[in-house]
């Protein structure tokens, strides 16, 4: 789930969404429910290739080339697909009205994943963050021998000042002592910037992922 959290804001509901509907009705059984609806087999086939793409890519855009797709098949028709199943309506249309319009949006920004306006969409950087800020914040990162994998970048401006939260991956929050990086988790002030530094980002999944290693 951490994997969808980090392709897109949408992933995580069509994901959620793609269990409800393959974990209620098996695939065959699915495909077979959709043509009763009346669905074309083109229209099925598209169905069943976007599923397809969305869980071989981890989320809804490429895990190489970094693009998105989008269901070849209106949204009107999708909807029919998912809905031809036994999965709960209810719980299925909450999750599709969550979801269907960014599943289907190209907007500019959103056809590519990318750091910065021009560039496209990132979940690891808050969407004003430019490419100079990554840079500072890797700096940052470099002076005080924390590595940028497994970080999420957040920027806001106090006072005409940058103010950067780097959020780090973990299972344990707050700060700490006796040389971890716990002692790191504090505010920094760094060639004109603030840098906070907080661990226990996805703390709950990562929890979870410890508690089964």
């Amino acid at each position: 789930k951490i994997c969808f959290l980090q392709c897109s804001p949408e992933s995580v509901p069509i994901f959620c969404l793609l269990q409800l509907v393959f974990h209620a009705t098996p695939a065959k059984g699915l495909v077979e429910a959709a043509k009763g609806k009346g669905l074309s087999p083109d229209e099925v086939d598209q169905a069943v290739m976007y599923c397809a793409s969305f869980f071989g890519n981890l989320g809804n855009y490429k895990s190489f080339g970094d693009t998105k797709f989008v269901p070849e098949l209106s949204a009107e028709k999708m909807y029919i697909f998912l809905t031809a199943g036994a999965a709960d309506v209810a719980e299925l249309e909450k999750l599709w009205e969550d979801c269907y319009q960014r599943m289907y949006s190209l907007m500019p920004r959103e056809r590519q994943m990318g750091l910065g306006k021009t560039k496209g969409i990132s979940t690891y950087f808050s969407s004003n963050c430019e490419e100079e800020d990554a840079a500072s914040a890797g700096k940052f990162l470099e002076s005080v021998k924390l590595s940028p994998y497994n970080t999420r970048l957040f920027k806001k401006v106090e006072g005409g000042k940058n103010v950067f939260t780097v959020l780090l991956a973990s299972s344990v929050a707050g700060g700490g002592s006796g040389g971890t990086v716990g002692e790191l988790c504090k505010d920094h002030e760094f060639e004109g910037s603030t840098f906070k530094v907080v661990r226990g980002d996805f703390a709950a999944l990562m929890g979870r992922i410890v508690a089964n290693l």
